[in-house]
């Protein structure tokens, strides 16, 4: 199996290594093709892509770590997603939605 280690391609190494190691948030929405408010979100919630904080105002994104965050989106069905959402509400109880006692 030429061209493979492990289960990246060159191909994907070798974006990777042209890529930045880090980028800023506004890169970071793009490349997750998202908004720089939903990013703030995230990380006031937990539930976004690991950050790393520089300084008073300097907030980065490892590229890997995008990546890592798109891959673990991945799912086959509506169904797979709720449950994996479901399951990420379980490990991170601030993030889900609260509930309504009925009395």
């Amino acid at each position: 199996m030429e061209g493979v280690i492990g289960t990246t391609t060159n191909n994907e190494v070798n974006k990777r290594s042209a890529s930045p190691l880090m980028v800023g948030e506004k890169e970071a929405a793009v490349i997750l093709s998202s908004s720089v408010s939903a990013l703030q979100k995230w990380r006031i919630n937990s539930n976004g892509p690991p950050f790393l904080i520089l300084g008073k105002r300097s907030v980065k994104y490892l590229v890997s770590d995008l990546y890592d965050f798109i891959q673990s989106r991945k799912v086959m069905s509506t169904t797979e997603w709720s449950e994996k959402q479901r399951l990420m509400s379980q490990k991170n109880p601030q993030t889900s939605t609260p509930q309504i006692k009925e009395s």
